[in-house]
């Protein structure tokens, strides 16, 4: 069963990015035929309720956090740590935000279509023809429209590593993205949790499950990966209240080598001098001494806590840490979560095994394993044809060979500028 709806708008995502891109097209055209599909069972994205659990902390501050035409309600003090608060806050105001705005008697909310994945994606002249289906059905709707907005986001689509004899675990296998919505952390049949990823996502999730009294083992990769991200205190200095206050201020912002802080005098000092680049690897190098001194990896523990220590320096640091929300953290882990580095083989009644050989007996596996591009609904001809990110190895070898002269091109332009960059650490384990 399929049906058709015409639209002058279709927005593909119902998170912060879909939302305003909404409000700013109806603001001009308030008696447009928008529509908004959002995968999720409600909005706000990253954001939304479905997804979200008491420690999910945002990595912003109060009054940063809204869109210009509404102000955000400062939380209460108990969810406000250093000005950053917890994203319960956030999901509040996006739906007060969707309720709120009102076109043509329509609010932004009236115009979103839950729970609709998009399956594919076409073009034919100036037209786009869009087919999704229900996820809670097998109802096919089709739209038409002239102007599509793709707002699906990073975060949208979970990646689950392959983990063969799951049939055979009986326990729960969740995604960080299900987390929030499941009863994990209060069913009596759930003692032991295992955790798989070395990001963010598994850092918050591991607190949360020793905070609710669980056992919890926190396995993290040892080949193919970055190692760990790094958990930094989200302290300021100075007259700045937090670490996000600094990082957003214009002479901080130039300690990192980036085209995007322009090319002049001070740029060239830091980045392009030899007293400049000895300066900013002392910056830096300070910089992630203090991290690793404030958390103390080298503590006297039984529970493999010195494997959290990351394993490149914080300047190349490209992987999904953050800042830390509590006071505790630190502690929290070393003293009550059993870390691994190791490779997953498989699954057993009650037990995850890895490569080494060790099995950890476990009730539930809950993965911080990251997400896959959400554009899957473009082919990879499109991906290629609309500029949008797609793998080198799709490209035909003429185009290959195309982009690996710009690349290097590039490489040489990027490391004359920036020579500090010259030579990367190994992003092997250690």
């Amino acid at each position: 069963m399929t049906d058709a709806n015409e639209v002058d708008v279709l927005i593909i995502g119902a998170g912060i990015s879909g939302v305003f891109a909404a409000k700013c097209y109806l603001d001009l055209h308030p008696e447009s035929r928008l529509v908004i599909l959002d995968r999720d069972s409600c909005v706000g994205g990253t954001w939304n309720s479905r997804r979200g659990y008491d420690s999910f902390w945002t990595q912003w501050t109060v009054g940063t956090a809204e869109f210009s035409d509404q102000a955000m309600p400062r939380p209460p003090d108990e969810d406000v740590y250093l000005e950053f608060f917890k994203a319960k806050h956030t999901t509040k105001y996006i739906e007060s935000y969707v309720d709120t705005h009102s076109y043509n008697d329509r609010t932004l909310r009236d115009r979103i279509q839950f729970s609709i994945e998009v399956q594919s994606v076409l073009k034919s002249g100036n037209e786009w023809t869009v087919s999704a289906k229900e996820r809670t059905s097998e109802v096919q709707h089709t739209f038409k429209t002239p102007k599509l907005i793709v707002a699906s986001g990073l975060t949208s689509i979970p990646n689950m590593p392959s983990l063969p004899g799951r049939e055979n675990f009986q326990g729960q296998v969740l995604h960080h993205n299900d987390f929030g919505s499941s009863n994990v952390l209060i069913s009596p049949d759930i003692q032991t949790i295992t955790i798989l990823g070395a990001g963010k996502s598994s850092a918050d999730m591991a607190y949360e499950a020793v905070k609710a009294g669980k056992k919890v083992n926190w396995i993290l990769k040892a080949t193919d990966t970055t190692g760990p991200g790094f958990f930094l205190s989200p302290k300021g200095v100075g007259p700045y209240k937090n670490a996000f206050e600094i990082g957003m201020t214009r002479v901080a912002a130039t300690f990192t080598p980036s085209f995007m802080n322009g090319i002049n005098w001070w740029t060239k000092l830091l980045h392009s001098t030899r007293y400049g680049v000895k300066l900013m690897s002392s910056f830096w190098g300070t910089v992630d001494a203090d991290a690793r001194k404030d958390a103390n990896f080298g503590r006297e523990n039984q529970h493999g806590f010195e494997k959290l220590s990351p394993h490149s320096p914080i300047f190349w640091q490209n992987c999904t840490g953050g800042l830390l929300n509590h006071k505790d953290f630190f502690d929290t882990i070393s003293e009550n979560v059993q870390i691994y580095t190791g490779d997953v083989q498989g699954l057993e009644h009650g037990l995850l095994r890895l490569k080494s050989g060790e099995k950890i007996p476990s009730d539930a596996i809950l993965c911080g394993t990251g997400w896959v591009p959400s554009l899957q609904f473009f082919t990879d001809e499109q991906c290629r044809d609309l500029g949008l990110p797609h793998l080198v190895a799709q490209e035909p070898e003429n185009e290959k060979a195309h982009w690996a002269e710009l690349e290097a091109e590039a490489d040489r332009k990027t490391l004359a500028t920036f020579p500090q960059l010259q030579n990367p650490p190994s992003t092997t384990t250690r």
